[in-house]
């Protein structure tokens, strides 16, 4: 799916912000990277062979051939999604979905955390704030296309219309 020449930026891009992870992620957050928002980090094959890339450099290594194939012929897209609460069990209430021309695909894995921090707004509401992951195995039928993810909390759903288009 990622053409040797996106495979080579994506390594340099990783390897220039190898101290700068703020730089890479806030590209791929939709609707943005702020503090104290909700938002979904979108960890396309591309951003996770930068983001490997920029984990070798800071280890004074290089990202391998297998390394690289793992990430390019594999067809998982994760969702790692900024969530807000007010217990420390709240985050495992939280499930994500994605709907693509009414279909419904489920995350082939989820990664709950299990340890949400406290937030600047603690004691007051919200208190906790945690990141879980949704791990899909569809990313060449999502690739191109503009995507519902949903987020479903027990107070309710959040939706994220996100182009797919705008990340490689």
């Amino acid at each position: 799916m990622l053409s040797e020449s996106d495979i080579d930026k994506a390594i340099a891009w990783g390897e220039k912000n190898k101290f700068n992870m703020s730089n890479l992620l806030s590209k791929y957050a939709y609707p943005n990277y702020s503090i104290g928002y909700e938002h979904v980090i979108v960890y396309t094959p591309y951003l996770k062979l930068a983001l490997l890339a920029a984990k070798r450099a800071r280890e004074y290594r290089r990202i391998t051939d297998e390394e690289i194939d793992s990430i390019v012929t594999s067809n998982e897209i994760e969702f790692r999604v900024k969530i807000y609460g007010d217990t420390t069990e709240f985050a495992e209430n939280v499930a994500a979905v994605i709907k693509l021309r009414g279909e419904i695909i489920h995350p082939n894995k989820t990664i709950i955390d299990k340890a949400p921090a406290t937030t600047d707004f603690w004691p007051n509401s919200p208190k906790y704030f945690a990141v879980n992951s949704y791990i899909f195995d569809c990313y060449d039928r999502i690739r191109d296309r503009i995507i519902v993810f949903e987020v479903i909390k027990l107070t309710g759903r959040k939706t994220y219309e996100i182009d797919m288009r705008n990340y490689k």
